[in-house]
């Protein structure tokens, strides 16, 4: 914890530990008008006498108001875990305000933001959660191992702000980028009512002090207090009977094909499987029946998730059963499965048949069509559902997280893993709508790969092919170097080289390099999936991140569906960096999370609660099928994560269902609201 350096904390506090936080009344508002001074661009702002901020903004890029201290020029909000912002819509139609605080002034300065959704006249709490490095979060609690947050802690990321030295509080609005849809308006205002630090306990009916272990046998927060959390065995069956009545009252939405699609939409042609097309320009699935099809799915169905390590942390967990026992095969490799154990305390020894039965059960029943990545389908009997396959394979690599797609074993490796996926995963089976190859791969831009290529070792398939290029360009050594500023004496020279020559040395053949890597991967990945799969769909390589243009025309020129894991609020204004696709979009992941259900972190996308949660679950499926260019949206993940980490640390409230495999109400409303009318809605 935060304030601890103990280097053995398996023999030291195994009993209580106090944490960082001291015990701390109301804190002072931030709105205190001596300590603060306002900033407006394009947006106009005042604070009222009763120490509020009005605010009155566009709906475009760089309309913001920033609000700074006076005082020290830095916030030091060091002791607390975020700002609780007071919002309330003054305008006649909904808005999204948007609210992110600043530490420029850092040696690493980042931001943090979250936003709400505000009807006219209604006021809410907009939680901004702090977020640090995770070098900073390594840094300050010592004592919590492999996790991304721990109880009572500020959540690490990959980006984070300096919480000492807060130097600014910037109010926007969401959807700034000419959105699709008419409901956000062109102006906003809204009234910042208060804005107080907080800590979790002054939230949650969680403990301000934390003691070890932290983790109770089915894998809950053992202090915490709050809504579903299983207090003993006996609750599960009470669950169990209320589960099923509700599946049975809502068994699935009306007018859908066996397969999931639209009975009563405009029928296509019927081929037996999967494909894509776009009417009225709209993008479709069209199921193997010929219906419409709108892929409403979540990633990693089945009976994985909450896989955690124990050794050297034994202390975290209260009551884990025996390693001899019964529940011997949930331990594995230093680990347990607590996803796995709390099925067979709920289902009894049949807990694998009973659950995947369940699985699908559920997607019906709460208007979903799809098993996405990382599922296990296991369509038998009755029990079926259409879903995605996931290739992996081991290749030559480039880079650390890019293949070489010159090796001459690529596309072997890949048609390889394609035929396994026969054996293992029934993918020739007229339900699976198609594959992912890869996942978030590091495309970088071409200015990455110039220092990448340049500098790779000689035999490197790539490089081989690149210096190729460059003798039949070139002709003459001396001509190369006369563009480049080098001064090698032969191309072989050029392919030994080890050391990084940057794009702007290297220029437009950096550029040409990176357009044919993109491009042969993209091609031989299309290619060996029809060769093995004629009939089933290459979904792409799930991109993230802000994907430049030109891996974007490469995924467009090969897949059929570009696959994007999107972690955005909504896709209103989603239209990608190559404008004018000819090709459909699946958003293939996305999450949002709050504090308030005893998990430690919120994951990629933060809210201020589980009502929140399902409120944004609905927008953001929504805003997808009112953007013309969408196809599907999955939710990362089915199952909860183990509040102590998975294998590199992630301990986010993501799941459909919590780590006991019941079911999250809140966002189950939201998916089902979303999923009964989703054709209508498209």
């Amino acid at each position: 914890m935060k304030g601890f350096k103990s280097k053995h904390p398996s023999t030291i506090f195994v009993f209580f530990v106090c944490l960082l936080i001291p015990s701390l009344a109301q804190a002072e508002s931030l709105l205190v008008t001596k300590n603060i001074q306002l900033k407006s661009v394009k947006a106009a702002a005042k604070l009222t006498d009763n120490s509020q901020l009005e605010i009155s903004l566009k709906a475009q890029k760089g309309s913001v108001v920033n609000l700074v201290p006076v005082k020290n020029n830095t916030w030091d909000l060091s002791p607390y875990h975020g700002l609780k912002v007071v919002l309330q819509n003054t305008s006649d139609k909904r808005v999204i305000p948007e609210v992110k605080l600043f530490s420029q002034k850092s040696e690493k300065w980042q931001f943090i933001d979250n936003s709400i959704y505000l009807d006219p006249g209604e006021t809410k709490d907009l939680l901004v959660y702090f977020y640090i490095t995770s070098e900073a979060f390594e840094r300050d609690y010592p004592l919590i191992i492999k996790m991304k947050s721990g109880p009572n802690g500020v959540m690490s990321n990959w980006k984070g702000i300096d919480i000492a030295n807060i130097d600014k509080i910037s109010f926007a609005v969401l959807n700034k980028n000419k959105p699709i849809v008419s409901e956000v308006p062109s102006k906003a205002s809204y009234l910042v009512k208060d804005i107080i630090p907080f800590t979790y306990d002054q939230l949650y009916d969680y403990p301000q002090p934390t003691s070890f272990p932290f983790v109770d046998q089915y894998g809950q927060y053992l202090q915490g207090q709050y809504p579903g959390k299983l207090k003993n065995a006996k609750q599960w069956h009470k669950r169990e009977q209320q589960e099923l009545a509700d599946l049975k009252a809502n068994p699935a939405p009306e007018n859908r094909s066996k397969w999931g699609g639209w009975l009563k939409g405009p029928k296509q042609k019927a081929t037996g499987y999967f494909y894509t097309k776009q009417i009225k320009g709209k993008w479709w699935f069209v199921d193997p029946d010929g219906y419409l099809f709108w892929s409403h799915g979540v990633t990693g169905i089945g009976h994985k998730g909450a896989n955690t390590l124990i050794t050297g942390r034994a202390h975290y967990f209260k009551d884990l059963p025996s390693k001899w026992g019964e529940y011997r095969s949930f331990y594995a490799h230093e680990r347990f499965d607590f996803t796995q154990a709390n099925l067979f305390r709920k289902y009894g020894k049949n807990w694998k048949e009973i659950s995947l039965k369940r699985n699908h059960q559920r997607l019906k029943s709460w208007g979903m069509n799809t098993y996405g990545n990382w599922s296990q389908p296991e369509n038998t009997g009755e029990n079926k559902t259409p879903f995605t396959v996931a290739v992996h394979y081991k290749s030559n690599m480039l880079d650390e997280k890019f293949p070489d797609p010159w090796d001459k074993n690529f596309a072997k490796k890949i048609k390889q893993a394609l035929i396994e996926k026969k054996r293992s995963e029934n993918a020739e089976s007229p339900w699976n709508i198609g594959f992912f190859v890869d996942n978030e791969l590091h495309f970088y831009q071409d200015w990455s790969y110039a220092k990448i290529i340049t500098s790779a070792k000689k035999n490197q398939p790539a490089k081989l092919f690149f210096v190729d290029h460059l003798k039949n360009k070139y002709g003459d050594i001396n001509k190369l170097n006369a563009v480049w500023s080098t001064q090698f004496k032969s191309f072989n020279a050029l392919l030994a080289n080890r050391k990084e020559l940057g794009h702007e040395t290297i220029g437009d053949d950096g550029k040409w390099f990176y357009q044919q890597m993109v491009n042969q991967y993209y091609r031989i990945c299309r290619d060996s999936v029809k060769s093995v799969y004629p009939n089933h769909l290459y979904l792409g390589s799930r991109v993230h991140g802000d994907t430049n243009e030109v891996v974007l025309r490469a995924a467009e020129k090969y897949a059929d569906v570009i696959s994007y894991n999107l972690y955005h609020r909504n896709l209103n204004d989603f239209t990608t960096r190559a404008k004018g696709l000819t090709k459909p979009l699946m958003a293939t992941e996305f999450h949002f999370g709050a504090m308030d259900r005893g998990v430690f972190h919120t994951g990629l996308q933060a809210v201020s609660s589980q009502q929140e949660r399902a409120q944004h679950y609905y927008e953001y499926v929504k805003s997808a099928l009112n953007n013309p260019l969408f196809v599907g949206t999955h939710w990362f993940q089915y199952r909860a994560q183990a509040i102590t980490g998975r294998g590199d640390g992630e301990n986010y409230q993501i799941g459909l269902v919590d780590i006991t495999d019941t079911p999250y109400p809140e966002t189950i409303e939201a998916v089902r609201k979303v999923g009964y009318s989703l054709y209508e809605t498209r």
